[in-house]
């Protein structure tokens, strides 16, 4: 049974990061159809080497975030979120076969999603005809790039028999250059059906003007910007600034700040160009000082007798402090989903926002 015949009829879908071989058979004995290895901890190596515990089961195999890992893992797919790279520039990474899964968690997300999907084969085939031998090769949708250039990238000659695998690699190509939001394919054949335009139908990335961040007080501006993987001058990949978000929330996690909120926007300016604004609000530093008051409370009952009334109302003060950081953690929690909800919602808004909607 391939990995496709076996997702027509999964039922039970696990997520977890690195674990044994054994653990994975028995989860598979348990009813698991397919295991996704999801370890955020691991770098390329690691991840390679924690595949092989993930492979030979009778499940499908899914690897998260790392399209470019998916042949080295030996993985039967590839699942992404909405701030990873789209599925029609993920498919040019893959290739024709494998599994590509997409997380949603909106009405609209499921309708792009649908709207611009990510197909197993590329339009043109290995079979014989005017498509697969097109007569001319054009780039539409080009502005900054010129269409020599993109041609170029493409690296295919017209009046050539072409295959599914050149294609995927001009796609792969393209999407490589870092200049596109959307890059598609389409065959079109002449009026009297003797001839054939292939057509590469590309979306421009809104190359960045200017970044500039707000609301940050409690640590230093610059901390903030050196978290900050974009360059001014260049298209911006929305990827990236969730990138960013991710890395200024860790920051201001790792001092104390779990309740601090980084919110990305964007402009875009009359010329098609874009800025982008990091607006951050810090919040308090709560965990740190109940912490640190859990610290002194402990220090005290190191000199004191654990039988005394004193003694007793320490503990019961530190039980009280330990409920508050539960309390606590499941508001980090909910504040936590709601930035992944803004991370989202902004690569939406990237995507679909345009000056007269600015005007």
């Amino acid at each position: 049974m391939t990995p496709r015949e076996r997702l027509a009829t999964a039922r039970l879908y696990l997520v977890c990061p690195a674990r044994p071989r054994d653990w994975i058979a028995a989860a598979v004995r348990g009813g698991v159809d397919l295991i996704q290895l999801r370890d955020k901890d691991l770098d390329d190596d690691g991840l390679i080497e924690a595949s092989a515990a993930f492979r030979g089961h009778d499940a499908v195999f899914i690897l998260n975030d790392r399209p470019d890992l998916v042949e080295e893992c030996g993985a039967d797919g590839i699942h992404v979120g909405q701030d990873d790279a789209p599925p029609a520039e993920v498919r040019a990474i893959v290739g024709p076969e494998q599994i590509i899964g997409l997380s949603v968690s909106h009405l609209h997300e499921a309708d792009a999603a649908a709207q611009n999907p990510a197909p197993a084969q590329p339009p043109v085939n290995d079979q014989p005809g005017i498509c697969a031998r097109p007569d001319s090769i054009v780039v539409r949708g080009v502005s900054r790039v010129t269409e020599s250039a993109a041609l170029g990238d493409i690296g295919l000659a017209p009046r050539t028999e072409l295959n599914a695998t050149q294609l995927q690699g001009a796609l792969r190509r393209l999407y490589g250059t870092g200049q596109y939001e959307d890059v598609r394919v389409a065959c079109e054949p002449s009026a009297d059906g003797q001839r054939a335009t292939l057509a590469f139908i590309v979306r421009e990335r809104p190359v960045l003007d200017n970044v500039s961040v707000s609301g940050v007080k409690l640590i230093s501006e610059g901390s903030v910007r050196d978290k900050i993987d974009v360059l001014i001058g260049s298209p911006l990949d929305p990827s990236k600034v969730a990138r960013a978000v991710q890395r200024i929330d860790s920051m201001y996690q790792t001092k104390g700040y779990y309740l601090a909120r980084i919110k990305p926007e964007s402009t875009l300016t009359n010329d098609g160009h874009i800025r982008l604004a990091f607006k951050i609000d810090e919040g308090r530093r709560q965990v740190a000082e109940i912490t640190n008051e859990q610290t002194r409370i402990r220090e005290n009952l190191k000199t004191v007798d654990r039988s005394s009334d004193y003694a007793t109302r320490l503990l019961k003060k530190l039980n009280d402090q330990e409920t508050s950081i539960e309390k606590l953690q499941t508001q980090m929690d909910s504040l936590q989903k709601q930035l992944e909800t803004q991370r989202k919602d902004f690569e939406a808004y990237l995507q679909n926002t345009s000056v007269e909607d600015k005007q």
